[in-house]
């Protein structure tokens, strides 16, 4: 009912407001005798009339949507950690890093060692700390906010950045790597731990650093490689 109401009102001030304008501009053209002067005038009571009827419905709907559902969740780095809608988790660059500024952008992010609240490149590798997601922004400095694409939180294709020097053949296994990096599985010296991040949809060459490839996201697990044979932990975390 309060919604009728402030719309009925808003419908009045409107009519208040138009109506003495819309007189006179139909004058206007009533008193004009040239058909191109009729035409100009015509144009110009249309848009004198119609425009800020337009703007005002316009914000009048942007606040009644607001009214009726709330305000949209914003992803805060705040103490509750909040998640919005989206899948993105915003975090401040960690005080305790080492990693500034960030070599670029499309890195993996794990938590910071300073509390849940701070994000640092993911160190990767064998026995690498959980993978959050990727990050868009390259902070420059500590007190900057990484905006997290948690991984498997939300559709669609995610872009990496592949280890300098090693290759990436399409449709294989990727893994968190040192510097934020993604690594193609059958490319692993290392015997240990790692954490699978999702499933690379093109391929690289071994040349160059900062090379982005796409990749299937998902929710990060863990696979032992020993001597290039992968196999499951007994105990997953």
């Amino acid at each position: 009912m309060f919604t009728y109401i402030i719309l009925m009102a808003l419908c009045a001030l409107l009519a208040a407001i138009v109506l003495p304008v819309v007189v006179r501009e139909w004058k206007g053209i009533v008193r004009c005798k040239s058909h191109a002067g009729r035409e100009r005038q015509i144009r110009s009571f249309l848009r004198i009339v119609f425009t800020p009827i337009y703007h005002a419905m316009d914000r009048f709907m942007s606040w009644l949507q607001r009214v009726e559902h709330g305000t949209p969740p914003v992803a805060l780095a705040n103490a509750l950690g909040l998640l919005n809608e989206h899948g993105v988790e915003s975090l401040i660059v960690d005080p305790a890093s080492a990693n500034l500024p960030f070599t670029g952008r499309f890195l993996i992010i794990q938590r910071g060692a300073s509390g849940y609240q701070y994000g640092d490149l993911c160190a990767g590798g064998a026995g690498g700390a959980y993978p959050l997601g990727i990050s868009a922004d390259s902070p420059y400095a500590v007190g900057d906010i990484l905006n997290v694409r948690r991984f498997s939180a939300r559709p669609g294709l995610e872009i990496g950045i592949g280890v300098a020097g090693k290759t990436v053949t399409i449709d294989k296994l990727l893994v968190s790597a040192a510097g934020g990096c993604v690594q193609d599985v059958t490319t692993l010296t290392v015997n240990g731990t790692y954490w699978v991040v999702g499933r690379s949809a093109g391929s690289l060459t071994a040349t160059g650093s900062l090379m982005e490839v796409p990749f299937v996201p998902c929710e990060p697990y863990q696979i032992i490689n020993t001597g290039g044979t992968l196999t499951f932990p007994a105990n997953p975390v």
